[in-house]
């Protein structure tokens, strides 16, 4: 628990001093359960202090898989923050060191090729995810066979990927078959089979509401039951069951549901964060359903400043949010503005 680690670490770091690699593995185990609580503020500042450390050491040359795992760790971490840049040259760094240390056919590199293929597809580089979906899911295969976590992360991810690219069949396909993994690896209350149910009601709805606004529930319902439910996912979830509520005319309980992410989001990813603006521009779309034209405005445009100051100003998120804007003028009249 995360009270026990506290004051473990600190223990460690008196006895051992602070340039102790055993500090360091203190360090990392203490920003993971951070992360996965969702803090990541303070889960960057643990695992940034454990690299430190490791980068301190008198022998470059000593720097091993501890080091690469630690830096892909630390990338994921500043990914779900919304810290792009600093997330790729960690990758990068990593799987450097992985390479060289372990070499391509380790699970090690291969789990850390699929968590970099996730980062280029968050960016919108949809080519290089897809060539680096291909080597890692490949080499999953070869290592570890598919009844493994690393492979229905792999699956999920690349449906991800192939649902970006339009390719619904491949990855529904992915989606089902992640799904029925992780429920017979984890069990059927396990938080990542709500990341698979979140993950498939997205693919679905598009073909079946019912069905995908079912599972969109199915989603919400177990991270409510959790005690600690990840931000990002919990908050994805609540935010596919607000657009589906929003599509048949309930824009009540869809503005409810959005009040509960909005929530979720600032309090375990900050109002800074990509995940946040997303709240913010699908409560434009209902005030946009409700003839509600300027909080619809104020709702896009503040979530349009969230996407360019995290994501860049050539991130498919800001030309969709645009967009998004430019038809609440037009149905309020003001085709200037437009």
């Amino acid at each position: 628990p995360r009270s026990t680690l506290f004051p473990y670490t600190t223990l460690f770091r008196s006895v051992l001093g602070g340039t102790d690699l055993r500090v360091a593995e203190s360090l990392d185990t203490l920003g993971s359960i951070l992360a996965l609580q969702g803090d990541s503020d303070l889960a960057i500042s643990k695992l940034e202090e454990a690299l430190h450390i490791h980068e301190a050491q008198p022998d470059p040359n000593s720097l091993g898989e501890e080091y690469g795992t630690l830096c892909i760790n630390l990338a994921g971490t500043y990914q779900r923050a919304g810290k792009y840049t600093r997330s790729e040259a960690l990758f990068a760094k990593g799987l450097d060191v992985l390479r060289r240390k372990l070499g391509v056919n380790h699970p090690a590199y291969s789990a850390s090729l699929v968590a970099y293929a996730f980062l280029q597809a968050d960016l919108g580089h949809y080519s290089v995810a897809e060539r680096l979906y291909d080597e890692s899911g490949k080499l999953l295969l070869e290592q570890l066979g598919e009844q493994h976590p690393y492979y229905t992360t792999y699956l999920n991810n690349r449906a991800a990927l192939y649902t970006a690219l339009g390719n619904l069949t491949v990855a529904e396909a992915d989606h089902r078959k992640a799904l029925e993994l992780k429920r017979k690896i984890y069990g059927p209350d396990a938080l990542t089979v709500g990341a698979s149910l979140r993950n498939l009601a997205h693919l679905v709805y598009f073909r079946n509401r019912a069905e995908g606004e079912r599972l969109y529930q199915e989603a919400v319902d177990l991270y409510a039951r959790n005690p600690k439910p990840p931000p990002f996912d919990y908050t994805s979830a609540l935010l596919g069951l607000s657009e589906a509520q929003r599509d048949r005319g309930d824009l009540a309980s869809a503005r409810a549901t959005l009040q509960l992410a909005s929530g979720v989001a600032a309090k375990g990813l900050g109002t800074k964060h990509p995940q946040y603006a997303a709240v913010l521009r699908d409560l434009g779309l209902v005030h946009q359903a409700a003839h509600e034209y300027r909080q619809a405005e104020q709702a896009l445009q503040q979530a349009i400043d969230i996407v360019r100051e995290t994501q860049g100003g050539d991130h498919p998120d800001l030309a969709r949010y645009l967009m998004s804007l430019a038809a609440v003028y037009d149905e309020a009249g003001d085709y200037r503005a437009a």
